[in-house]
C-alpha cells in the first residue's frame, strides 16, 4: 500500500471515529486522492470498507477471528481489537494475549507444516517468528506488557 493511501485511510478513520460513536450507520467519505470508503459501526466496533469493495479495516473490542481470510491457520485465542482484510493479506491485532499461548501458537503453525524462515528474540520478552509452507507465508509479533501478556500481530498471506 502506497504511504499516501495510508495516510489517507488513517485520515478517514480519525474522522469516522469522531462523526459515528454510538452510531449504526453507514457513511461514505473521500480522501484527498479521490477514494472513498464507506464506514459502518455498532457503537462497539467499526469497519473501514475501500472502494475497491475487497478491503476492509475493523477496529473494535473482541472481533471475530477472520476464518475465511486465513487460510489454515488456527485461532488464537485472545481480544482481537484489529483486524485488516486485503487481496494482499491479513492483518490480524490482538491485546492481552498471553506469551505462552503465542507460543504454542507457533508450535501449532510448526505442526502444519510451516517451515521457519526466522525466528527473532528481542529481548524482554518480546520476539517475532516468520514461516512458510509453500507460497502460503505467516508473521507473528509478539511484544510484552509484563513477561506474561502483552500484544501481538498476525500477519497472512497467500500468494
Amino acid at each position: 500500500m502506497k504511504k499516501t493511501a495510508i495516510i489517507s485511510l488513517v485520515i478517514v478513520l480519525v474522522i469516522a471515529l469522531v462523526a459515528m460513536p454510538g452510531c449504526s450507520k453507514s457513511k461514505k467519505y473521500k480522501d484527498a486522492d479521490g477514494n472513498e470508503y464507506t464506514v459502518s459501526g455498532d457503537g462497539d466496533s467499526m469497519t473501514i470498507h475501500g472502494e475497491d469493495g475487497d478491503s476492509t479495516y475493523s477496529v473494535g473490542d473482541n472481533l471475530s477471528w477472520p476464518k475465511g481470510s486465513m487460510g489454515d491457520l488456527p485461532e488464537l485465542k485472545g481480544n482481537i481489537d484489529a483486524v485488516s482484510e486485503s487481496p494482499e493479506g491479513v492483518l490480524v491485532s490482538f491485546s492481552e494475549v498471553s506469551q505462552s499461548d503465542v507460543e504454542a501458537y507457533i508450535g501449532k503453525l510448526k505442526g502444519l507444516g510451516y517451515e521457519t524462515v526466522m525466528e527473532m528474540d528481542l529481548g524482554e520478552g518480546d520476539f517475532m517468528y516468520f514461516g512458510q509452507k509453500g507460497s502460503d507465508e505467516v508473521t507473528l509479533s509478539f511484544s510484552s506488557n509484563d513477561g506474561k501478556k502483552g500484544s501481538c500481530m498476525i500477519t497472512y498471506q497467500k500468494s
